[in-house]
């Protein structure tokens, strides 16, 4: 079992994970301005821009996370809504 990490680690990854998001925020803003005739580029680059950023938005830092994700946290890999019985 690897060691847990340290705190210069899961810093470095929170940093990272936030600059995903925001990275892919960005993008999604710059895809909307193309597709709002504010930049003049073609329609299919904003729809393309647009997917990889919402994308970059929901799903990157969810994998990122549960690929850092300890392995000593086997509860949290179980719905949390459901409650004991």
């Amino acid at each position: 079992m690897p060691d847990p990490v340290n705190e210069d680690v899961a810093r470095g990854r929170f940093v990272m994970l936030n600059l995903v998001r925001l990275g892919a925020v960005v993008l999604t803003l710059f895809s909307m301005l193309i597709l709002g005739d504010a930049i003049k580029a073609p329609y299919a680059l904003g729809y393309v821009l647009l997917g990889v950023g919402l994308v970059g938005i929901f799903v990157v830092p969810q994998m990122l996370a549960r690929r850092w994700r300890s392995p000593s946290d086997p509860g949290r890999d179980v719905d949390e809504k459901s409650g004991p019985e």
